[in-house]
Parts: structure tokens; sequence; C-alpha cells
């Protein structure tokens, strides 16, 4: 289910990313981008606590990208 969702996350973020290239910071949609492949590791080692932690970063990575 995680797994799932976290493709589910990365095929959004391809689609965002080509919007937010233009205008945005491109070391945020780095760290957004190295977030995410870490959060798919995490998950692909059953590590939850890792997981949730990627999880968050990128909860303030996207919202740094908002702003």
């Amino acid at each position: 289910m995680a797994a799932e969702n976290a493709n589910r996350m990365e095929a959004a973020w391809q689609k965002a990313v080509r919007r937010l290239q233009f205008t945005e910071e491109r070391d945020e949609i780095n760290n957004f981008r190295h977030s995410l492949a870490r959060m798919k590791g995490y998950i692909a080692a059953e590590d939850k606590g890792g997981a949730l932690a990627a999880l968050k970063e990128l909860e303030e990575t996207w919202v740094d990208l908002g702003k």
C-alpha cells in the first residue's frame, strides 16, 4: 500500500515539476525529488520511521515551493 501511494505521489510530482521548473528554484525541486527517492527507499526497506521522516520533509519542501 505505501509503495503504491509513493508511486502515485511520484507520478503526480512528475506532472507538477514541469510547471514548476520555470518559476521555482531548482534546488527546492531537486530537494523534493531526492526526498521522494529517499522515502521510497525507506518504504522498500519497511522502515516506517524513516519513511515518515522523509514524508514530513516532502511536506515542508512542498510548502516552500508554494512560497
